[in-house]
């Protein structure tokens, strides 16, 4: 496809889920390499992803929707860096949109509530409980299964 004219581009950093963008440790075991791996997937995927698309879009604009996280907002204990990946996706979304907004290019972000995954599990039950503290609607948290019935 040589043009994406009007169309939209969905990003997410998190190519096999949260299971694989995810790793729950605390912030002195944080490694170079876990960090490169969680910016890598979470923050330069978007990056990439999004340049090739307004490189695609024509005269007529188009929209980039970016996946966020509420762990962007609020960080968990042991979530700290990939919580600074979903921040940095957030900020990257309101400079984008200030910059691409007169070639009619719309950027927003979803941050959705999260779901149960390898990921969340690897936190413990604790860590599910925060995340259903800070979903919305106070409600447990779901399986991929569970949000496919």
């Amino acid at each position: 496809m040589n043009s994406l004219s009007g169309k939209v581009a969905i990003v997410t950093g998190a190519s096999k889920g949260i299971g694989a963008a995810i790793t729950f440790e605390p912030f002195e075991a944080i490694t170079v390499a876990e960090f490169n791996r969680e910016f890598s997937t979470n923050v330069l995927g978007p990056i990439l992803t999004i340049q090739e698309a307004i490189a695609k879009f024509g005269f007529e604009g188009g929209s980039v929707i970016n996946i966020s996280s509420l762990a962007g907002s609020r960080s968990l204990p042991g979530g700290i860096l990939y919580s600074a990946t979903r921040a940095a996706v957030e900020n990257l979304t309101y400079g984008l949109a200030a910059e691409l907004g007169p070639r009619h290019i719309r950027v927003n972000a979803i941050a959705p509530g999260s779901t149960r995954s390898e990921g969340t599990e690897a936190g413990g039950e604790h860590n599910i409980r925060n995340y259903i503290s800070m979903t919305p609607l106070g409600t447990k948290t779901l399986s991929a299964s569970e949000l496919h019935k």
